[in-house]
């Protein structure tokens, strides 16, 4: 069985950081975007063509709203990375439920 040498934790939300900033620095977001950008989760998980690192990270809503149930309003995106060379596979919205 052949061995498959993937990047470490760290290494994987360092590359969906500056995955992020590449794509939000596309769409014109404000400068401190990155600086108010949070990591929430990472999880290694097998993809449909081989392992992946998944990771959560959260940013000031979009829409301004300033609080929800009580707690600052954030938007969730998930970044799906190839565990071997940190390449981008999918970011996606996080939609919560049950958030407050």
């Amino acid at each position: 069985m052949a061995t498959v040498t993937v990047i470490d934790a760290k290494a994987a939300v360092e590359r969906a950081l500056e995955h992020f900033k590449g794509l939000t620095a596309a769409i014109s977001a404000p400068p401190d975007l990155e600086l108010k950008t949070q990591l929430e989760e990472v999880e290694f998980a097998e993809g449909d063509s081989g392992p992946v690192w998944r990771v959560t990270l959260s940013r000031p809503n979009s829409q301004n709203f300033e609080f929800i149930r009580g707690r600052p309003a954030r938007d969730y995106k998930v970044l799906s990375l190839d565990a071997q060379t940190g390449e981008l596979l999918s970011m996606k919205m996080c939609l919560l439920d049950n958030v407050g």
